[in-house]
């Protein structure tokens, strides 16, 4: 399979020559990812897997949110170049754009430069794709997130409950825009790349349309799932009024910082639905269970501070 998409990207893509020198890292293992990298010329990355039903919707609606988004962000996010279902092979294909980048921890996205920030921070208020005010989407929407609620452990479910009705959760979220989320921005899908950050990975874009959800899963990811830390960071950043990453997007979410952490909560229960759905490892679950256990006894306890 691996030979298959290193001749793919000859024929198909701009490339110096059949015989040019090349480097590849595999980085995942299903869907294959592969970064092509050409010693005097472009790069790739390329996701290719056996033809079925699911691998082919993901890997479509990536190459769709790709070509749809990038244009809103120029440099923030890379072209998709090639999308193919080969029946022949049994085989789906994604080229997408390779830029040289390297990993990022929290702290390097909250202290950025705000050449740098800036253009996260607008991608994360998102403005430009919101859907504010569509019956269809807040009605679906809505349903999603109480299928959300009813597939919690049922210790949790009644905690959510209970903090629903004393945070008056009914009311934030029909204040909250619908705008298209990445839907899967964890630390690990942003790169660092020579003039911006770069986002990865969409296959599960507009899962979620609730502003606040990429910033939800950002912040969490960055903090290892780490209750304490989370709430740490976020009272660093306040007390950081000049150069605040999280303020500005809050702000144009349009909700009070006195909310975040009801926010945050509330897309937790939507990204733990996620991914059970989407079969993601028992670690993953487990710590998102808990983190939703911890804040939720932290906003029962404290109310909004």
């Amino acid at each position: 399979m691996i030979q298959q998409a290193i001749d793919f990207i000859f024929i198909h893509c701009d490339v110096p020559g059949r015989n040019a020198d090349y480097a590849m890292n595999i980085h995942i293992k299903y869907p294959l990812l592969i970064h092509v990298i050409f010693a005097d010329g472009p790069s790739f990355f390329v996701k290719m897997a056996e033809k079925s039903d699911d691998i082919e919707k993901r890997l479509h609606k990536e190459y769709v949110a790709i070509s749809h988004v990038a244009h809103f962000y120029p440099g923030l996010i890379p072209q998709a170049l090639h999308y193919q279902v080969d029946k022949k092979q049994n085989r789906v294909l994604l080229v997408i754009e390779g830029i040289e980048h390297s990993a990022v921890l929290l702290t390097d996205i909250l202290q950025a430069k705000p050449e740098f920030r800036q253009p996260l921070q607008h991608f994360l208020g998102g403005n430009d794709r919101s859907h504010l005010g569509n019956q269809y989407y807040c009605e679906k929407q809505f349903a999603f997130y109480q299928q959300s609620v009813a597939g919690l452990p049922e210790d949790l479910q009644r905690n959510i409950q209970k903090v629903s009705m004393q945070q008056q959760w009914d009311e934030m979220i029909r204040k909250l825009p619908m705008i298209a989320q990445h839907g899967d921005l964890t630390i690990n899908n942003i790169g660092l790349a020579k003039k911006s950050f770069i986002l990865f990975d969409w296959e599960d874009y507009a899962a979620v349309q609730y502003a606040g959800f990429d910033l939800t899963t950002l912040l969490v990811s960055g903090c290892q799932f780490n209750f304490r830390l989370l709430l740490s960071i976020i009272e660093q950043d306040r007390k950081t009024e000049d150069v605040s990453f999280i303020k500005p997007i809050v702000s144009c979410i349009g909700i009070p910082e006195s909310r975040l952490v009801d926010l945050i909560l509330f897309h937790l229960v939507l990204f733990y639905k996620l991914k059970s759905q989407h079969g993601y490892s028992i670690s993953i679950i487990d710590r998102t269970k808990r983190i939703i256990t911890d804040l939720a006894d932290y906003v029962l306890k404290n109310g909004r501070k």
